[in-house]
């Protein structure tokens, strides 16, 4: 197989996978599915974090954007190719 071809199978894995986790997630936090397993056990909790406003701060002190940084990254997409239909 070559690595683009495996690549792209990885990525609709993991699209799957992170599909049926969400089912999961779902199913705990509705009580829907017991959260004891033969060798794991989920537990759920609340998290708060804080957020800067980024609004609310232009609008008490005026333009941000002088604070503004820029990063770079690189992102490796995959497409699937289409197959050429038979004849």
């Amino acid at each position: 197989m070559k690595p683009a071809d495996e690549f792209l199978m990885v990525k609709q894995k993991i699209k799957e996978l992170k599909e049926r986790e969400a089912q999961l997630r779902d199913g705990f936090l509705s009580g829907e599915f017991s959260q004891s397993g033969d060798f794991a056990a989920v537990k759920a909790a609340e998290q708060s974090r804080k957020n800067f406003d980024r609004k609310a701060a232009e609008s008490a002190v005026g333009d941000l954007s002088r604070f503004d940084i820029q990063t770079t990254s690189i992102v490796v997409r995959v497409e699937e190719l289409q197959q050429p239909e038979a004849a």
